[in-house]
């Protein structure tokens, strides 16, 4: 997929959910979920945003960079990044890491929901 320039309007226009995180926090988390938008500016590139699908077919954006990240930080993220991380480091076959992978995204997903405060 190639992702798509956004403002920091169009993405707060176009999902109800966001979160953030800094650069390279959930790093192994996204893995399975390529960027779909990203956003820069005169210093150059700010931060990608991922669109992440709940178990109930909900999207959500999560925002990643550097600078000027849109969205809310949530505690509690870290423990899907280790999740994550674990099973990157496996010595599975690269499908069945994609598929776990995807599994706990979704679970992530579902956590955000229910922990988000808009």
């Amino acid at each position: 997929m190639i992702k798509s320039r956004i403002t920091k309007k169009e993405l707060k226009d176009g999902y109800n959910k966001i979160v953030k995180a800094g650069y390279c926090e959930l790093q192994n988390l996204l893995t399975a979920s390529p960027a779909r938008y990203y956003n820069c500016g005169v210093y150059g590139w700010n931060w990608d945003a991922y669109e992440i699908e709940t178990s109930n077919g909900e999207l959500i954006a999560v925002c990643t960079g550097y600078r000027g990240l849109v969205g809310e930080r949530i505690e509690g993220l870290e423990q899907f990044e280790k999740q994550a991380e674990a099973i990157w480091n496996s010595s599975e076959i690269y499908g069945n890491k994609l598929v776990e992978s995807k599994k706990i995204l979704t679970a992530f997903a579902d956590y955000i929901v229910n922990n988000y405060k808009k």
